[in-house]
């Protein structure tokens, strides 16, 4: 992952084909009447749309799509989301169940920007006036929708609190033990988190210059903490004790604290609802 460059062109979705959402996502009819649910499955179609790796404007699928769209679901592949202000970067990882606006982003400092990048090939669903539709008929959509959105906020609190930690080693285990809650797989030697973030970009996320990460990243690598693998970092049970050595108050549980732990599952268990996607809806 590099840090986005604001003077590239975004590249264009393409568009694909229309799916049944409770398909792709069924958590969304979560303790929904089996009967009710079903019917919402048969109605909320949403359009998707593949984004090539590169930079990308979100707000291209309302001037594109006619149908009054207002936000995406990821549901494959990783956006990277970036406020720059100055010479200064702080980024946002913006993964599979995650729901992004589409309207263009302020980043509240003068000369300050934001802009996205699919670091990878993301798949989206495009949600518009469709959905509402579907929603005022079913709240519970849009209910489902605010949670996904309000996940941003804790996100962003807890990372916040990470690039406060004092050491800057503390703050990188920190960071890729929240990472393999969301990505990470067990493997024989750990938790593999499959995200080829670089030195640079790992300071984005922790508030800290590359060569202070590069110095960390070597000693927790001496220390058998973690291990940096072309296909991504690897994670070793080791590195929770950084996480233990954290005053007291800080771990008395506080939901950071389950946001930090690293606990095992399996790619089934992660990955298998949001890998699924339906036949074309018809």
């Amino acid at each position: 992952m590099r840090v986005a460059a604001p003077i590239e062109t975004p590249v264009a979705p393409a568009i694909r084909q229309a799916v049944r959402l409770l398909d792709i996502e069924p958590d969304f009819a979560r303790g929904v009447d089996a009967e009710q649910a079903a019917e919402a499955r048969r109605l909320t179609v949403v359009p998707l749309a593949d984004v090539p790796a590169g930079p990308w404007d979100p707000s291209v699928l309302g001037s594109t799509r006619p149908t009054g769209a207002f936000a995406a679901f990821v549901v494959t592949g990783l956006v990277v989301r970036e406020c720059l202000i100055g010479e200064r970067t702080t980024t946002q990882l913006i993964g599979p169940g995650d729901v992004l606006p589409i309207t263009p982003a302020e980043a509240g400092v003068p000369g300050g920007v934001v802009v996205c990048r699919a670091a990878a090939e993301t798949r989206i669903a495009v949600l518009d006036e469709r959905f509402l539709a579907a929603a005022r008929r079913w709240p519970w959509l849009m209910a489902r929708m605010m949670e996904r959105t309000a996940r941003w906020a804790d996100r962003a609190l807890t990372q916040q609190a990470i690039s406060q930690l004092p050491r800057v080693d503390v703050r990188i285990v920190a960071l890729l033990s929240g990472l393999s809650e969301r990505w990470g797989r067990v493997v024989p030697d750990g938790v593999l988190i499959p995200l080829t973030l670089t030195h640079a970009a790992i300071g984005t996320l922790v508030g800290a210059q590359r060569p202070t990460v590069t110095l960390a990243v070597r000693e927790l690598a001496e220390r058998g903490m973690v291990t940096r693998r072309a296909d991504g970092w690897l994670l070793h049970s080791t590195a929770e004790d950084l996480l233990l050595d954290l005053p007291a108050g800080t771990r008395s549980g506080s939901s950071a604290t389950a946001t930090l732990r690293v606990v095992p599952r399996t790619v089934e268990e992660r990955d298998e609802p949001r890998r699924r996607l339906a036949e074309p809806a018809r």
